[in-house]
Protein backbone atom coordinates (compact mmCIF):
# COMPACT_ATOMS: atom_id res chain seq x y z
CA UNK A 1 0.00 0.00 0.00
CA UNK A 2 1.36 3.50 -0.83
CA UNK A 3 1.84 5.98 0.98
CA UNK A 4 -0.46 8.92 0.34
CA UNK A 5 0.62 12.71 0.25
CA UNK A 6 -1.83 15.15 1.37
CA UNK A 7 -2.18 18.88 1.45
CA UNK A 8 -3.60 21.44 3.18
CA UNK A 9 -4.57 24.41 1.13
CA UNK A 10 -5.53 27.76 1.76
CA UNK A 11 -9.15 29.45 0.14
CA UNK A 12 -7.10 31.44 -1.60
CA UNK A 13 -4.90 28.22 -2.79
CA UNK A 14 -7.84 26.31 -4.07
CA UNK A 15 -7.81 25.32 -7.62
CA UNK A 16 -11.80 26.51 -7.73
CA UNK A 17 -12.81 24.70 -11.09
CA UNK A 18 -10.75 21.38 -10.48
CA UNK A 19 -12.30 21.79 -6.76
CA UNK A 20 -16.03 21.80 -8.41
CA UNK A 21 -15.26 19.27 -10.53
CA UNK A 22 -14.62 16.46 -7.96
CA UNK A 23 -18.01 17.55 -6.04
CA UNK A 24 -20.07 17.49 -8.89
CA UNK A 25 -18.85 13.98 -10.08
CA UNK A 26 -18.51 12.51 -6.84
CA UNK A 27 -20.80 9.25 -5.88
CA UNK A 28 -21.60 11.55 -3.09
CA UNK A 29 -21.94 15.08 -4.77
CA UNK A 30 -23.59 17.11 -1.99
CA UNK A 31 -24.11 21.22 -2.03
CA UNK A 32 -22.24 21.62 1.08
CA UNK A 33 -18.93 21.29 -0.58
CA UNK A 34 -19.10 23.31 -3.54
CA UNK A 35 -16.57 26.43 -3.12
CA UNK A 36 -19.12 28.92 -2.98
CA UNK A 37 -21.24 27.25 -0.11
CA UNK A 38 -18.33 26.59 1.73
CA UNK A 39 -17.34 30.06 1.05
CA UNK A 40 -20.52 31.72 2.11
CA UNK A 41 -20.94 29.81 5.50
CA UNK A 42 -17.67 29.92 6.98
CA UNK A 43 -16.69 33.98 5.73
CA UNK A 44 -14.07 32.59 2.90
CA UNK A 45 -12.11 30.65 5.73
CA UNK A 46 -12.85 27.17 4.67
CA UNK A 47 -9.28 24.64 4.20
CA UNK A 48 -9.36 22.68 1.57
CA UNK A 49 -7.43 19.17 1.88
CA UNK A 50 -6.30 18.04 -1.34
CA UNK A 51 -4.85 14.28 -2.09
CA UNK A 52 -2.48 14.17 -5.36
CA UNK A 53 -4.10 16.50 -8.31
CA UNK A 54 -7.11 16.99 -6.72
CA UNK A 55 -7.58 13.12 -6.70
CA UNK A 56 -9.56 13.75 -3.41
CA UNK A 57 -10.78 16.25 -1.72
CA UNK A 58 -12.04 16.89 1.80
CA UNK A 59 -12.97 20.46 3.21
CA UNK A 60 -12.31 21.72 6.91
CA UNK A 61 -12.93 24.99 8.93
CA UNK A 62 -10.03 25.11 11.13
CA UNK A 63 -9.80 27.56 14.25
CA UNK A 64 -8.01 28.60 17.30
CA UNK A 65 -8.61 28.15 20.75
CA UNK A 66 -6.20 29.54 23.04
CA UNK A 67 -3.37 29.36 20.15
CA UNK A 68 -4.53 26.27 19.95
CA UNK A 69 -5.60 24.85 16.16
CA UNK A 70 -8.90 22.80 15.85
CA UNK A 71 -10.80 21.30 13.40
CA UNK A 72 -14.95 22.22 12.64
CA UNK A 73 -17.59 22.04 10.05
CA UNK A 74 -19.03 25.62 8.94
CA UNK A 75 -22.35 26.24 10.24
CA UNK A 76 -25.34 24.51 7.46
CA UNK A 77 -22.95 21.84 6.14
CA UNK A 78 -24.98 18.61 6.93
CA UNK A 79 -22.62 16.30 5.25
CA UNK A 80 -18.94 17.09 4.14
CA UNK A 81 -15.98 14.43 4.23
CA UNK A 82 -14.17 12.49 1.20
CA UNK A 83 -15.30 13.55 -2.62
CA UNK A 84 -13.44 11.66 -5.65
CA UNK A 85 -14.41 10.51 -9.14
CA UNK A 86 -12.60 7.16 -8.16
CA UNK A 87 -13.60 5.26 -5.20
CA UNK A 88 -10.76 2.61 -5.26
CA UNK A 89 -8.40 4.27 -2.52
CA UNK A 90 -11.39 5.30 -0.15
CA UNK A 91 -10.28 3.84 3.00
CA UNK A 92 -6.54 4.69 2.20
CA UNK A 93 -7.44 8.43 1.89
CA UNK A 94 -9.78 8.25 5.02
CA UNK A 95 -6.89 6.78 7.23
CA UNK A 96 -4.78 9.29 6.35
CA UNK A 97 -7.11 12.30 6.36
CA UNK A 98 -7.96 11.16 10.16
CA UNK A 99 -4.38 10.67 11.25
CA UNK A 100 -3.65 14.34 10.16
CA UNK A 101 -6.41 15.26 12.92
CA UNK A 102 -4.76 13.95 15.66
CA UNK A 103 -2.54 17.05 15.53
CA UNK A 104 -5.33 19.28 16.13
CA UNK A 105 -6.56 20.30 19.81
CA UNK A 106 -9.85 18.58 18.72
CA UNK A 107 -12.07 17.80 15.33
CA UNK A 108 -15.81 17.40 15.25
CA UNK A 109 -16.89 17.13 11.28
CA UNK A 110 -20.49 16.15 9.83
CA UNK A 111 -19.59 13.36 6.67
CA UNK A 112 -21.53 12.03 4.35
CA UNK A 113 -22.37 8.00 4.01
CA UNK A 114 -19.47 7.60 1.82
CA UNK A 115 -16.56 8.91 4.32
CA UNK A 116 -17.25 6.66 7.43
CA UNK A 117 -14.13 6.36 9.44
CA UNK A 118 -13.33 2.91 10.93
CA UNK A 119 -13.31 5.07 14.94
CA UNK A 120 -14.68 8.23 16.52
CA UNK A 121 -17.61 8.25 14.20
CA UNK A 122 -21.54 7.96 15.54
CA UNK A 123 -24.50 8.20 13.09
CA UNK A 124 -27.36 10.65 12.22
CA UNK A 125 -30.09 10.83 10.32
CA UNK A 126 -31.07 12.89 7.49
CA UNK A 127 -34.32 12.29 5.63
CA UNK A 128 -35.01 12.26 2.17
CA UNK A 129 -38.36 11.68 -0.30
CA UNK A 130 -37.30 10.22 -3.84
CA UNK A 131 -39.79 11.74 -6.26
CA UNK A 132 -39.77 9.90 -8.75
CA UNK A 133 -42.91 8.89 -9.10
CA UNK A 134 -46.48 11.48 -10.08
CA UNK A 135 -47.46 13.49 -7.54
CA UNK A 136 -50.46 11.36 -6.50
CA UNK A 137 -48.94 8.91 -6.01
CA UNK A 138 -46.56 10.58 -3.37
CA UNK A 139 -49.05 11.58 -1.85
CA UNK A 140 -50.46 8.32 -0.90
CA UNK A 141 -47.08 8.04 0.95
CA UNK A 142 -48.67 10.44 3.00
CA UNK A 143 -49.44 8.96 6.79
CA UNK A 144 -52.94 10.62 8.20
CA UNK A 145 -51.57 13.11 10.41
CA UNK A 146 -49.89 15.29 7.27
CA UNK A 147 -52.98 14.44 5.06
CA UNK A 148 -55.32 15.69 8.35
CA UNK A 149 -52.88 19.14 8.30
CA UNK A 150 -53.30 19.60 4.41
CA UNK A 151 -57.26 19.44 4.61
CA UNK A 152 -56.65 21.69 7.79
CA UNK A 153 -54.31 24.37 5.65
CA UNK A 154 -56.84 24.13 2.89
CA UNK A 155 -59.94 24.94 4.49
CA UNK A 156 -58.16 28.47 4.62
CA UNK A 157 -57.30 30.82 1.41
CA UNK A 158 -53.43 30.46 1.16
CA UNK A 159 -51.03 32.48 -1.46
CA UNK A 160 -48.00 30.59 -1.92
CA UNK A 161 -45.16 32.43 -4.40
CA UNK A 162 -41.72 33.38 -4.73
CA UNK A 163 -39.98 36.37 -2.93
CA UNK A 164 -36.47 37.60 -3.62
CA UNK A 165 -35.64 40.25 -0.53
CA UNK A 166 -33.35 38.50 1.77
CA UNK A 167 -33.46 40.49 4.31
CA UNK A 168 -37.31 40.01 4.72
CA UNK A 169 -36.76 36.41 5.06
CA UNK A 170 -34.04 36.72 7.27
CA UNK A 171 -35.47 38.95 9.15
CA UNK A 172 -38.78 36.65 9.18
CA UNK A 173 -37.06 33.36 10.26
CA UNK A 174 -35.15 34.70 13.10
CA UNK A 175 -38.15 35.95 14.61
CA UNK A 176 -40.02 32.49 14.05
CA UNK A 177 -37.47 30.18 13.90
CA UNK A 178 -37.79 28.47 17.21
CA UNK A 179 -34.04 27.01 17.74
CA UNK A 180 -32.72 30.96 17.97
CA UNK A 181 -29.71 29.89 15.37
CA UNK A 182 -30.46 32.27 12.31
CA UNK A 183 -28.85 35.58 14.56
CA UNK A 184 -25.44 33.79 14.94
CA UNK A 185 -25.52 33.48 11.33
CA UNK A 186 -27.15 36.01 9.90
CA UNK A 187 -24.50 37.76 7.79
CA UNK A 188 -23.38 33.64 6.22
CA UNK A 189 -26.67 32.89 5.20
CA UNK A 190 -27.17 36.57 3.61
CA UNK A 191 -24.18 35.81 1.54
CA UNK A 192 -25.69 32.10 0.82
CA UNK A 193 -28.75 33.02 -0.08
CA UNK A 194 -28.17 36.43 -2.05
CA UNK A 195 -25.62 34.34 -4.13
CA UNK A 196 -27.87 31.64 -5.11
CA UNK A 197 -30.78 33.89 -5.94
CA UNK A 198 -28.20 35.70 -8.20
CA UNK A 199 -27.10 32.55 -9.26
CA UNK A 200 -30.83 31.18 -9.78
CA UNK A 201 -30.15 28.01 -7.46
CA UNK A 202 -31.89 29.14 -4.51
CA UNK A 203 -35.23 29.97 -3.81
CA UNK A 204 -37.40 31.87 -1.11
CA UNK A 205 -40.75 30.52 -0.98
CA UNK A 206 -43.91 31.75 1.36
CA UNK A 207 -47.24 31.31 2.10
CA UNK A 208 -49.25 34.08 2.87
CA UNK A 209 -52.53 34.26 4.31
CA UNK A 210 -55.10 37.25 4.73
CA UNK A 211 -52.66 39.26 2.83
CA UNK A 212 -49.35 38.50 5.29
CA UNK A 213 -46.81 36.06 4.84
CA UNK A 214 -47.40 33.11 7.50
CA UNK A 215 -44.50 30.49 6.47
CA UNK A 216 -41.26 30.87 4.55
CA UNK A 217 -38.68 28.18 3.28
CA UNK A 218 -35.46 28.82 1.54
CA UNK A 219 -34.09 26.25 -0.81
CA UNK A 220 -31.43 24.85 -3.12
CA UNK A 221 -32.06 22.92 -5.98
CA UNK A 222 -29.21 20.99 -7.77
CA UNK A 223 -28.93 18.41 -10.86
CA UNK A 224 -29.92 15.77 -7.97
CA UNK A 225 -32.05 17.27 -5.10
CA UNK A 226 -33.93 20.01 -3.43
CA UNK A 227 -32.67 20.78 0.03
CA UNK A 228 -34.95 22.47 2.26
CA UNK A 229 -32.41 24.47 4.17
CA UNK A 230 -33.94 27.32 6.83
CA UNK A 231 -38.21 27.01 7.03
CA UNK A 232 -40.06 29.14 9.82
CA UNK A 233 -43.86 29.78 10.40
CA UNK A 234 -45.67 32.22 12.79
CA UNK A 235 -47.94 31.01 15.30
CA UNK A 236 -50.85 31.91 13.02
CA UNK A 237 -48.96 29.76 10.63
CA UNK A 238 -48.49 26.74 12.66
CA UNK A 239 -51.95 27.09 13.73
CA UNK A 240 -53.19 26.75 10.23
CA UNK A 241 -50.81 24.15 9.51
CA UNK A 242 -48.98 26.17 6.32
CA UNK A 243 -45.86 24.80 6.22
CA UNK A 244 -47.43 21.57 5.18
CA UNK A 245 -48.64 23.58 2.48
CA UNK A 246 -45.69 24.86 1.51
CA UNK A 247 -43.40 20.94 1.34
CA UNK A 248 -46.76 19.70 -0.21
CA UNK A 249 -46.20 22.89 -2.63
CA UNK A 250 -42.69 21.42 -3.23
CA UNK A 251 -42.89 18.36 -3.66
CA UNK A 252 -45.67 18.60 -6.10
CA UNK A 253 -43.76 21.31 -8.32
CA UNK A 254 -41.12 18.47 -8.49
CA UNK A 255 -43.08 15.44 -8.37
CA UNK A 256 -42.02 12.54 -11.06
CA UNK A 257 -38.21 13.91 -11.65
CA UNK A 258 -35.41 12.32 -10.94
CA UNK A 259 -34.59 14.51 -8.28
CA UNK A 260 -34.52 13.64 -4.31
CA UNK A 261 -36.50 16.30 -1.58
CA UNK A 262 -33.85 16.56 1.09
CA UNK A 263 -35.32 17.58 4.24
CA UNK A 264 -31.54 18.32 5.64
CA UNK A 265 -32.42 16.53 9.05
CA UNK A 266 -33.96 16.19 11.47
CA UNK A 267 -32.62 14.54 14.90
CA UNK A 268 -35.33 16.35 16.28
CA UNK A 269 -38.21 14.32 16.96
CA UNK A 270 -40.76 16.75 16.26
CA UNK A 271 -39.08 17.98 12.89
CA UNK A 272 -38.38 13.95 11.82
CA UNK A 273 -42.28 12.84 12.41
CA UNK A 274 -42.99 16.00 10.13
CA UNK A 275 -40.70 14.94 7.49
CA UNK A 276 -41.59 10.81 7.75
CA UNK A 277 -45.14 11.79 7.38
CA UNK A 278 -44.46 13.02 4.13
CA UNK A 279 -43.32 9.73 3.07
CA UNK A 280 -39.31 10.21 3.59
CA UNK A 281 -37.14 7.62 4.27
CA UNK A 282 -33.79 7.99 6.52
CA UNK A 283 -30.43 8.21 4.99
CA UNK A 284 -27.48 7.80 7.45
CA UNK A 285 -24.89 10.22 8.00
CA UNK A 286 -21.96 10.35 10.47
CA UNK A 287 -19.97 13.28 12.77
CA UNK A 288 -16.52 12.67 13.88
CA UNK A 289 -15.85 13.94 17.53
CA UNK A 290 -11.76 12.84 18.44
CA UNK A 291 -9.19 15.38 20.13
CA UNK A 292 -5.48 15.80 19.95
CA UNK A 293 -3.61 12.11 20.43
CA UNK A 294 -6.97 10.12 19.56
Amino acid sequence: MHKVKIQYLSRKDINENAWNHVVRHSPFNRVYAYTWFLDAMSDWAWTGIVIGNYDAIFPVLIKKKLLLSYITTPPLCQQLGLFMMDEDNTVLYLDTIQKSFKLYLKTEVTLHIGSSLQSHCTIRTNHILPLDAPYEILKKGYNRNTTRNLNTANQVETKIKHIHEVKAFLDFAMDHEPSGSIKHIYTQLHHLISHTLIHRNGYILAVYHAGQPEAMAYYIEDQERIYFLICASTEKGKELKLMYVLIDHLIKTYADTSKIFDFTGSNMPSIARRNLGFGAIAEAYYFLKMKIFD
